[in-house]
């Protein structure tokens, strides 16, 4: 068991409160959250993204390196994992950031990507030498390209799946190919700042809005605007009919009885989600 000095705990939940104030702006809390960390892990460079993510481990585990690649489907429908957004703090150079972003890609290339690809499905954070041994990893190809681009070299990341919107979020800390490695106690606080974050995002209404199924959701949207049940189904090209079961099975399943209970339930599923991720709906084009 790794214990957290009582200043670093303190600080690490000052910074989650932070994060959450600022969260209606992904890019701002991101930011915040990796200059954070980083003063606290005494790190050089951070990222965080989203992976959406298939619905199960053995998915994950046999998908070649390339479906992690960052990048939207090329094509409808494609299946794999795609990064909605990669954001450095504390590289060199634009051209550092972006040279770093790519050889980041490069998984095949990477000795520790049977270590990640299983971390993924779970709340999970790893320093570098947990994943693969120092020796092996400075013998990469990949690690070579992170030297080369930006003296990028030992690193951290954490993972914190949300089943309930496909994805799961992660956050990496980077320190020169020179420097130390991270410690379990900076990997502690990695952890316990993520796992505060996790906690807004399992939110129960956040989690039961999320699951809705896409014709429900529709239905709630329109019901949410002040539009009667003849209006959504003019706007949804179905019965009038069909909206009242589509109403009716979203009451039932969200525990409200009218339209006043629906908003209440809304807005309290608002309250309560952590700071804003991508955009819930499917993987989108930057």
């Amino acid at each position: 068991m790794t214990f957290l000095a009582t200043d670093d705990v303190r600080a690490l939940l000052r910074l989650v409160g932070e994060v959450r104030e600022l969260g209606d702006d992904p890019t701002t809390w991101r930011r915040h959250a990796l200059e954070g960390l980083s003063r606290l892990c005494g790190a050089r460079a951070g990222s965080a993204l989203e992976h959406w993510l298939p619905g199960d481990l053995d998915a994950v585990t046999a998908l070649p390196p390339w479906a992690f690649l960052p990048r939207p489907p090329t094509a409808q429908g494609e299946k794999g994992i795609y990064v909605a957004q990669n954001l450095g703090v504390g590289y060199e150079s634009p051209r550092a950031e972006k040279e770093i972003h790519a050889a980041k890609q490069d998984q095949a290339n990477n000795p520790a990507w049977p270590a990640l690809r299983a971390c993924c499905m779970r709340p999970c954070t790893r320093t570098r030498r947990e994943l693969v041994d120092r020796r092996v990893w400075q013998r990469s190809l990949q690690f070579a390209r992170l030297r080369e681009a930006g003296k990028v070299g030992e690193y951290l990341v954490s993972f914190q799946p949300v089943p309930a919107l496909g994805l799961v979020n992660i956050l990496g800390l980077f320190r020169g190919p020179d420097e130390p490695p991270f410690t379990e106690e900076q990997a502690a606080v990695v952890a316990l700042f993520h796992d505060e974050l996790g906690r807004g995002w399992r939110a129960a209404p956040l989690a039961q809005v999320a699951a809705l199924p896409p014709r429900q959701a529709a239905v709630m949207r329109l019901l949410l605007q002040g539009k009667r049940e003849k209006e959504i189904a003019d706007e949804l090209a179905i019965a009038q009919g069909t909206v009242h079961q589509h109403v009716a099975a979203l009451y039932r399943r969200l525990g409200v009885s009218s339209r006043g209970e629906l908003a209440a339930f809304a807005a309290a599923a608002e309250r309560r989600s952590g700071p804003k991720l991508v955009r819930t709906e499917g993987p989108r084009r930057r």
